[in-house]
């Protein structure tokens, strides 16, 4: 491993700080790919404002309150000198799954894994006197317009980094020191071409113009982010995904040649991808911490998780998930029955040969239901039929 991008064409790196080998050792064989920058280099000119302003940030209030710390990384660490970028592969070919959960989220939450990794970095760099802070995203700081800046890849017109020989399957942290280093060379060329494929093939077509994500309609947010009702003209378009979204990154030509991951130990733990729609649909809140705890999984939180496996059981269950959807739509919980009224419609309409008995068991419902929006779903597919 370089202390830089090896594969930018005409990237160098110099370290100028006296130490700067002792921070190299430090680094060192932690991460794929590195780069420096100088802080007061980062010119956003107002790029995330302005999407925040145009709405698409949608119900992530965080982002609102945030965007002039991430438009000016100085201050959220007005003592930084030097930002150092890291990269790390999450590129394993056992995270393909069948469960249609996003790649990064079949292992332990990375934030975590980068909280333990810099723990020791950070011991390190503080015995030579150097005060540090780890970024990542939870944090207000842009980090892949970091990157790019580091010259570690370009934004693609997914919006995602995306490195020539990594693709866009990785994790992204940086480091902020107190100690001046020689920045990387930024890379300002894109590779993206005329393709168009991620925004040709979202299904929700939530890539509205390149480089451009409106997020109420990305597949990622409505099922990590969003904690409401799923606005019914999305609901069949989200397949079975049932966390997050990989979509305009499979179809990316870059990642076709992208590098796998040299090793797992980072990444520690990894959950049970094999469980089955129907298995996860009646999980019950301690079921579902113990499976996903320490995962990312834990974000989308266990109302949100199962809300998510009804609506995929709707588009692509069988006719045996109409019976465990009956049992999700006696839920206590108002947001897992919406969803499930509505996917046991979905199904009726494949499998017509149910529709006597889901219209009895709906009509039931509807007397003894006493949620307006509940209510509603049922009436909007007795009318339907």
């Amino acid at each position: 491993m370089s202390f830089f991008s090896t594969d930018i064409d005409n990237n160098s790196l110099t370290l100028i700080h006296p130490y700067s080998k002792s921070i190299l050792s430090a680094i060192s064989g932690k991460f794929d790919l590195v780069g420096v920058i100088d802080p007061k280099d980062l010119q956003m000119a107002g790029r995330i404002e302005r999407w925040v302003k145009s709405g698409l940030h949608e119900s992530m209030g965080y982002m609102e309150t945030t965007s002039s710390l991430r438009e000016d990384i100085l201050q959220f660490v007005p003592w930084a000198e030097s930002i150092i970028v890291v990269i790390k592969n999450y590129n394993l070919k056992e995270c393909n799954n069948d469960a249609s959960i996003s790649k990064y989220a079949v292992w332990r939450d990375y934030h975590k894994a980068f909280k333990k990794e810099f723990g020791e970095l950070n011991n390190q760099l503080n015995k030579l006197g150097i005060k540090s802070k780890l970024l990542v995203d939870v944090q207000p700081v842009p980090d892949r317009e970091l990157a790019k800046l580091a010259g570690l890849g370009w934004i693609g017109k997914n919006t995602m980094l995306i490195n020539k020989t990594m693709g866009s399957y990785f994790f992204i942290a940086s480091i902020a020191v107190n100690v001046k280093l020689d920045p990387s060379l930024e890379q300002s060329k894109t590779f993206c071409g005329t393709c168009t494929r991620c925004i040709d093939l979202c299904p929700t077509n939530a890539l509205i113009a390149p480089y451009t994500l409106d997020s109420k309609r990305c597949i990622s947010y409505l099922t990590i982010e969003f904690k409401g009702i799923i606005p019914r003209h999305l609901r069949s378009a989200m397949g079975g995904m049932v966390f997050g979204c990989d979509i305009c990154q499979e179809v990316c030509p870059w990642n076709k040649f992208a590098k796998e991951a040299s090793e797992t130990k980072f990444f520690f733990k990894k959950i049970n991808y094999k469980l089955n729609l129907e298995e996860l649909a009646i999980i019950q809140s301690d079921q579902f911490l113990q499976l996903f705890s320490g995962t990312p999984i834990m974000r989308a939180g266990w109302e949100c998780f199962i809300r998510n496996i009804v609506v995929a059981l709707g588009n692509v269950g069988t006719k045996s998930s109409i019976e465990v959807l009956k049992t999700c739509c006696r839920s206590e919980n108002e947001i897992i029955r919406v969803h499930s009224v509505w996917a046991i419609g979905q199904l009726v309409k494949r499998y017509p040969e149910s529709d006597v008995e889901v219209e009895e068991f709906l009509r039931y419902l509807l007397l003894n239901n006493d949620s307006v929006i509940v209510r509603e779903e049922i009436e909007n597919i007795l009318l339907s039929q």
